[in-house]
């Protein structure tokens, strides 16, 4: 489970660009604040996995999904707080639309684990990296590679 986890840290740290083609002033603080974003939010998904195993029942996995869930909405609302420059803001919004896709999911996982609906728990976290979140995260880096932005593909 924590590898899914990871991968959506990783699908959110592609997105960042590491830097960016042409000499902006703007893209350049962009980038700066982006990454910072990005940081903290790869920080509060890193130990997810571990957080989830560590939990004994269905409601305290349920706890531990719902936490992630708030991180992902504060993430969300970190980039959202970010000014892109005009050429960034549809995949930025993209990104910000991604991250609240994905604290649903994880609300929806929570659920299930309070149910202790074992299936359902596990379908829901597998189907992380092909959510609609993961892929609205993905067509967003991608959107941002094509207009120049130096970002990571994985």
């Amino acid at each position: 489970m924590r590898r899914r986890l990871l991968a959506v840290a990783a699908l959110v740290a592609a997105a960042a660009a590491s830097g960016c083609g042409g000499s902006g002033g703007d893209r350049d603080a962009y980038v700066q604040q982006f990454n910072r974003a990005d940081q903290t939010l790869e920080r509060t998904l890193s130990g997810i996995g571990d957080d989830i195993r560590a939990g004994t029942s269905g409601r305290e996995v349920g706890g531990k999904l719902d936490e992630s869930a708030r991180a992902l909405d504060r993430a969300a609302a970190d980039f959202d707080g970010i000014d892109p420059p005009s050429d960034a803001e549809h995949a930025h919004g993209r990104i910000v639309d991604g991250l609240h896709r994905l604290a649903g999911l994880f609300r929806d996982s929570a659920k299930a684990a309070r149910r202790d609906d074992v299936a359902g728990l596990t379908r829901t976290l597998q189907g992380l990296e092909s959510s609609a979140g993961a892929r609205e995260i993905r067509a967003a880096q991608r959107e941002l590679k094509d207009k120049g932005y130096k970002v990571q593909e994985r």
